[in-house]
């Protein structure tokens, strides 16, 4: 899904998630010289950011499986955020320029609130159904007891970080707002 694939039985490539988007920052690239981002959010897996070893150095070249090259332009920047680098080769953390920051210093031990309350905020705003200060009273009552059932008594296939649980807690409950104030629902 991230590089695409070769259909086994039409012989016929189809193009990944990556594969893609390198093709449109190389597209954009002929017109306008902004510089693009490509951020990736999660675990790193050993076969994949193998692959992207020819992307992260000076040729910047996306090789693909059926062979095929994709010369990425020199605006194009990529990003891992990541927890850890378990599974990346000497190569390709020696391509990369990293930054660690203890999680005490990101958010000053306050877990999931700043981002959360930023959040709110910008949906109250973008929302006038939306209650942000309800929102966040709630969030301080129940977010935490929430949290430490998630970490305790259930199972993660991807794991999570608190903040990101309490941000997707945010969205869907303005997503629910939104739909009870559109003059289409259907309830």
């Amino acid at each position: 899904e991230l590089y695409g694939e070769v259909n086994s039985i039409t012989k016929e490539w189809t193009d990944g998630i990556l594969s893609n988007i390198a093709r449109g920052i190389t597209r954009e690239a002929q017109d306008n010289q902004d510089r693009q981002w490509v951020l990736f959010d999660g675990p790193v897996d050993a076969i994949w950011i193998e692959s992207m070893n020819t992307v992260l150095d000076d040729s910047k070249m996306l090789c693909l499986f059926n062979g095929e090259r994709i010369k990425l332009p020199s605006t194009a920047t990529f990003m891992f955020e990541v927890l850890d680098l378990k599974v990346a080769s000497p190569a390709t953390v020696s391509r990369c320029g990293m930054v660690f920051v203890e999680p005490f210093y990101l958010d000053g031990n306050r877990g999931w609130r700043p981002a959360t309350m930023s959040l709110v905020n910008a949906k109250a705003a973008e929302l006038s159904t939306f209650r942000g200060q309800r929102c966040l009273e709630l969030l301080e009552q129940l977010a935490d007891g929430a949290l430490e059932i998630i970490r305790t008594q259930c199972g993660e296939y991807i794991p999570s970080a608190d903040a990101q649980l309490a941000v997707s807690c945010v969205e869907l409950l303005s997503g629910y707002v939104s739909s009870m104030s559109s003059p289409y629902t259907e309830i």
